[in-house]
């Protein structure tokens, strides 16, 4: 089986996806045919981004706005991207944060809001569907 033949049809949603390696990821997903989610702060640079995609290889292809270090908007934009394009079957979680501090005067709680939403999405999409073996986990979940 080809790339694009376990890829075609497949739902991907991706976080950071209307830019940089995000909509580098997205790209290339689209390319071999699956159903996309971006998702992202920014409305713009992900409404031109999935309508790029749409005109260069058609297929499934919307956006969500969401603030990902926001834990409450979370689960309800994954919901959404289920309910419009089916069961999520590829997660990238390409969003980040950029608080920063000193690493001597970094406390915990801004350690744990950078990774906080990858986790939570990693653990909203797990349960979702059966592991399949050709399955990577970034976050080690």
């Amino acid at each position: 089986m080809t790339g694009a033949a376990r890829l075609s049809g497949r739902h991907a949603l991706v976080t950071g996806g209307g830019s940089g390696i995000g909509a580098a990821i997205a790209d290339a997903l689209a390319g071999k045919g699956a159903r996309l989610t971006l998702v992202g702060r920014r409305i713009e640079p992900l409404r031109k981004h999935a309508e790029t995609l749409r005109t260069a290889y058609g297929g499934e292809i919307g956006f969500i706005s969401a603030d990902l270090t926001d834990a409450a908007e979370v689960a309800p934009y994954f919901a959404q991207a289920s309910g419009e394009r089916g069961t999520v079957e590829i997660l990238v979680n390409d969003a980040g944060a950029s608080e920063s501090a000193p690493f001597a005067k970094t406390e915990l709680p801004l350690l744990r809001r950078g990774h906080h939403h990858q986790r939570h999405l990693s653990r909203l999409h797990r349960p979702r569907r059966p592991r399949r073996r050709d399955d990577i986990s970034q976050d080690g979940a």
